[in-house]
């Protein structure tokens, strides 16, 4: 009973200071760690503990100190932590913990530290000790696509899908998997197999947004007014997008059309601002739900929404699956296959460049 309060005082206070300040905040972490240290001593491998060392190693990761954060993490995974005299439900509840620290880990050596050894080997270690865990099987086919094993990555890919419960939508593993299958078309897969996935892929969205999508549009249909375009992307910032982008903004006729951004980052840069300048309205989604901004892009009565990061990284294809404009593509971001929401367009020929507008 006193270790069962012990847990619940804990958690309690790390839930509280999450929702006190921002994770980043060095205030918050040092609280945190003044919390977790004692712990270590009542508290040996409890699941919440390492939950604790876990959290604890993201936020000085997020603080910059990735050292002070491998610390934390490989504290999480130390033997001397793990406690003796387990049951069959703690044993497993630890290793679940285990896991969940290994892929932090992981996570850490690839960003901030760009080993790509050492990041394979915790989410290697990681799916041994949980083979089932999402996030594991995620990060690690998504460190091996990024290294140019898609092979690899694609049968992780796979492996995670059969984790999922029917139909779940889970945007960033889809993305990813269908970004990988464009690198090995005309090897292990057809063009016809790549679009087949796709058009699985649209009914699971079609299916989660359908509540959300919205089927009429208010736009004025006077036919000599400034038609009105909008970029979504969170790319307009110091990427590829914003320096092709920036044609498209500042050589448009005003007189013919009103631009608004469409931004899906929480931090601008001075690229951000530059292209602030060409466009007559500059929003950004940072935060929102698909629903959310689907309906900010509605209210705006945008005649063509352009996507510009198709299914690359932080893309906000969730968005479009919501219909909030009436003519909606996605001309970059990856070849592939035209995949349009109710529709079954012919497949793409072998090296052709397609589209996938949705």
């Amino acid at each position: 009973a006193a270790t069962a309060d012990r847990v619940a005082e804990l958690w309690a206070k790390v839930l509280a200071l999450e929702a006190e300040k921002p994770v980043n905040d060095l205030e918050v972490t040092q609280t945190l760690e003044q919390l977790v240290t004692p712990a270590m001593r009542k508290l040996t491998g409890h699941p919440v503990l390492l939950a604790s060392l876990g959290k604890l190693g993201q936020y000085w990761e997020r603080l910059g100190n990735p050292k002070r954060a491998h610390q934390c993490l490989f504290l999480a995974v130390s033997p001397e932590l793990k406690p003796d005299g387990m049951s069959k439900q703690q044993e497993s509840a630890y290793r679940r913990g285990l896991a969940a620290a290994h892929d932090k880990i992981a996570r850490i050596f690839q960003r901030a530290c760009g080993e790509y050894e050492m990041a394979s080997q915790h989410w290697e270690q990681c799916l041994r000790l949980e083979p089932t865990c999402r996030e594991g099987i995620l990060g690690y086919s998504v460190h091996l696509f990024g290294y140019g094993f898609v092979k690899e990555a694609l049968a992780l890919f796979k492996e995670f899908e059969k984790h999922l419960p029917e139909d779940e939508y889970c945007g960033e593993a889809w993305s990813n998997k269908l970004l990988a299958m464009n690198y090995v078309c005309g090897e292990e897969l057809t063009v016809e197999d790549i679009y087949a996935e796709h058009q699985r892929w649209a009914a699971v969205v079609k299916k989660r947004f359908a509540a959300e999508a919205f089927t009429e549009h208010p736009n004025c249909k006077d036919p000599v007014r400034r038609l009105k375009i909008g970029y979504l992307s969170p790319d307009l910032c110091g990427h590829t997008v914003a320096l092709y982008s920036e044609v498209l903004l500042k050589y448009r006729d005003p007189e013919k059309y009103h631009l608004t951004a469409y931004f899906c980052k929480k931090d601008e840069d001075a690229h951000s601002g530059r292209l602030r300048e060409y466009v007559d309205k500059w929003v950004n989604l940072f935060g929102t739900t698909a629903g959310e901004a689907a309906r900010i892009i509605r209210d705006d009565q945008i005649d063509i929404l352009v996507e510009l990061t198709g299914h690359t990284a932080n893309n906000r294809l969730d968005i479009l699956a919501c219909r909030p404009a009436p003519i909606q593509v996605s001309p970059v971001g990856k070849p592939a296959v035209p995949c349009k929401f109710g529709q079954s367009p012919r497949p793409a020929e072998p090296g052709q460049q397609a589209r996938c507008a949705l």
